[in-house]
């Protein structure tokens, strides 16, 4: 939350680089953080029991931290959250000054995502997530708890996609309402 907040302040100073910046290295330190804080306690062995070499629980917790967290932060909230705040500030800009709102987005030297692009990662991010769930559950050995780390493994995979999907759906229409009025609408 604190990224997405230093970000929209950083936007409505129109300063969109260090904005992008700042968010990222706020996702990035936090992440850093909670795998640290967990390596402390996680017990270093491997706690799946497979058919073939598991990693120990910290080391997979961050496999899961670059696998599905960053991108999921990265890729489909920052990155659209900023872009919309961009978009605004520079609407914002234009109307307070006499700078064409193309000048105003260009000027801001930002990186624009087409919503299509969103869509794609998230089908390549879902077939990915699925044939490496796949390979894990095919090699679990039967256990007291396996039906349980199957449900929550799928449990996981359901909020991950979910907000991925609704920020790639907000993104979508967010920019369809600046497309009506914007004279770059074809690289919105």
């Amino acid at each position: 939350m604190l990224a997405f907040w230093v970000n929209a302040k950083l936007n409505k100073y129109h300063r969109p680089t260090p904005a992008l910046i700042a968010a990222i290295a706020l996702i990035l330190t936090a992440a850093g953080a909670v795998q640290a804080a967990l390596s402390q306690v996680l017990p270093n062995v491997a706690i799946t029991k497979a058919s073939f070499q598991t990693m120990p629980a910290p080391a997979a917790y961050f496999k899961n931290i670059v696998l599905y967290f960053l991108p999921l932060a990265l890729v489909f909230m920052i990155l659209p959250f900023h872009i919309v705040q961009v978009l605004q500030a520079s609407r914002s800009r234009q109307a307070a000054s006499n700078q064409t709102e193309t000048d105003c987005i260009l000027s801001s030297r930002t990186v624009f995502i087409p919503p299509r692009l969103l869509w794609i990662l998230l089908w390549f991010s879902f077939v990915l997530a699925l044939a490496l769930a796949s390979h894990l559950f095919d090699g679990l050995m039967l256990e007291l708890h396996t039906s349980t780390f199957i449900q929550l493994a799928y449990g996981r995979g359901v909020l991950f996609f979910g907000v991925a999907i609704e920020c790639a759906l907000w993104y979508q229409v967010t920019l369809k309402q600046f497309r009506g009025t914007s004279p770059l609408a074809r690289w919105l």
